[in-house]
């Protein structure tokens, strides 16, 4: 799948769905995941914190089917704990992704700390819905690391190009 965006009259596009690619407020994509992805949930006992997300260039179905992927891989999981904390961090890197990326664009990695214990076949149990996280990040220009272990509480880190 090419990363490559087509510029036609100034504006950018998808290579792949030919759409115009807007900017994107992270942090409202993240709500509106959470939103669906919890509908008629209310027995989960969940406690979310988000630090400040960037904006970034991009297909607003794409973002929102990541975000609500990768949710219900942290909230549906076998055996969660009674409480479940999810705390979404955020943190400038100083290398670029890409040598393509725009002088106002920086490179931040978002990470998803929870405390769930994923089982042994955790990685494998979830292998399709983290193939099409993995294939809707790479077509963003990002990167998309899993943490099968969890030994640092992270378990999902995806580093991507955006701003403030």
């Amino acid at each position: 799948m090419s990363t490559a965006d087509r510029h036609l009259t100034g504006r950018t596009y998808d290579a792949k769905t030919f759409y115009p690619l807007t900017m994107l407020s992270l942090n409202d994509l993240f709500k509106e995941s959470m939103r669906k992805v919890l509908i008629g949930r209310s027995e989960l006992n969940i406690i979310t914190r988000c630090e400040n997300l960037p904006l970034v260039k991009g297909n607003k179905e794409d973002y929102l089917l990541l975000f609500e992927k990768l949710l219900s891989i942290i909230f549906f999981d076998s055996k969660p704990p009674s409480k479940l904390f999810l705390y979404i961090d955020c943190e400038e890197v100083k290398e670029k992704l890409s040598h393509h990326l725009s002088e106002d664009f920086s490179t931040y990695k978002i990470k998803f700390r929870t405390n769930i214990s994923p089982s042994k076949n955790w990685e494998a149990d979830n292998a399709m819905t983290l193939a099409k996280c993995r294939e809707i990040v790479s077509a963003h220009n990002a990167i998309f690391l899993v943490n099968s272990s969890n030994q640092t509480g992270c378990i999902f880190s995806i580093t991507l190009p955006g701003k403030y």
